[in-house]
């Protein structure tokens, strides 16, 4: 959560007091939205690193289960972090297919004689 605020994990009273509490309250008072939770220093217009952020603040909640044993173990954090960036490496590669087969279609559409030549080349006399 430190990493992901910028926050120091006890601050004082005015500032927010425990960090743990300071993000579950803020998660709550913003339906849900986890932006403002997040350091502003960080590239928050990235959808890939928004993405990557909410994916790493749903860890580190889970870390921070008031009973230890609901609590993931390191090895099991270690892992979660590892697919989250496997995934999102996945997804850079499948983004940048999509993209390449894309503007080889419009390279296509843009070197290829417009639809509407096509059709009087071919009409009827």
């Amino acid at each position: 959560l430190e990493l992901l605020t910028g926050r120091m994990p006890v601050q004082p009273l005015d500032r927010g007091g425990n960090l743990v509490a300071l993000v579950k309250q803020s998660i709550r008072s913003n339906g849900g939205n986890v932006i403002p939770i997040f350091d502003t220093r960080l590239d928050l217009g990235s959808d890939s690193t928004m993405n990557e952020m909410a994916y790493v603040l749903k860890i580190a909640l889970m870390c921070t289960k008031h009973l230890p044993s609901q609590r993931p173990s390191m090895r099991d954090v270690v892992t979660m972090l590892l697919q989250g960036s496997e995934k999102q490496e996945n997804l850079d590669i499948a983004n940048t297919l999509v993209l390449e087969s894309m503007r080889d279609m419009m390279q296509t559409l843009v070197l290829s004689p417009s639809l509407e030549d096509q059709c009087k080349e071919n009409e009827v006399p």
